[in-house]
């Protein structure tokens, strides 16, 4: 889904429309100019508590002692496997220390990791950009982000408040029930959709 849309049901769910307020200082210049920090942060959250966003890149393991090592990827959260001569290594087979991902028993050389992430930041990103947000995930964050820009958007509006967090519950509540979190695999060389 692109960042664009994304921040159209962000701005749909806080009411808010591009006509409502064009002017420097308006309400919906000032949720704008928040938008991508609470995107990012909601997106944080949930692919923390739900480990639905997930990544592969390549890694080359070294030498460290009797055991082996490389680097943490960018966004690491967690390790799902490590595929390396054709075999896959179990998580419970490394632990993470000072930057590198430790373990034992794996080949030395060209190796896959396959890990859960944080999104990519959308800090810098256009509108017709792609973002890591899609099915489930795009909702989770809509209402996330939704939700810390309403009290910017609507100070004094508690009700408002209180329907966009019991929305966003009940859709936490149901990926962690249906145990995907709108789970998406994004590859380090696989392409993008172009939406």
């Amino acid at each position: 889904m692109t960042y664009g849309k994304l921040k159209q049901k962000i701005l749909s769910l806080l009411d808010l429309k591009t006509e409502t307020g064009v002017q420097n200082g308006s309400v919906y210049d000032a949720v704008i100019s928040s938008m991508a920090s609470a995107v990012d942060s909601a997106g944080r959250k949930i692919a923390s508590s739900l480990k639905n966003l997930i990544k592969r890149t390549a890694a080359s393991f070294s030498a460290d002692g009797d055991l082996v090592k490389t680097t943490v990827p960018a966004g690491y959260i967690a390790l799902r496997y490590v595929l390396a001569d054709g075999k896959n290594y179990s998580p419970s087979l490394f632990f993470v220390s000072d930057g590198y991902i430790v373990g034992s028993g794996v080949p030395i050389g060209a190796a896959e990791i396959c890990y859960y992430s944080y999104p990519d930041s959308v800090e810098n990103l256009s509108d017709s950009s792609a973002t890591d947000y899609d099915g489930t995930f795009f909702d989770l964050v809509s209402y996330g982000a939704a939700l810390e820009l309403c009290t910017e958007a609507y100070p004094s509006d508690f009700s408002r408040y209180a329907a966009l967090a019991t929305e966003y519950d009940e859709r936490m509540a149901g990926a962690f029930i249906s145990g995907t979190g709108g789970r998406v695999e994004n590859e380090l060389y696989g392409k993008r959709s172009a939406l």
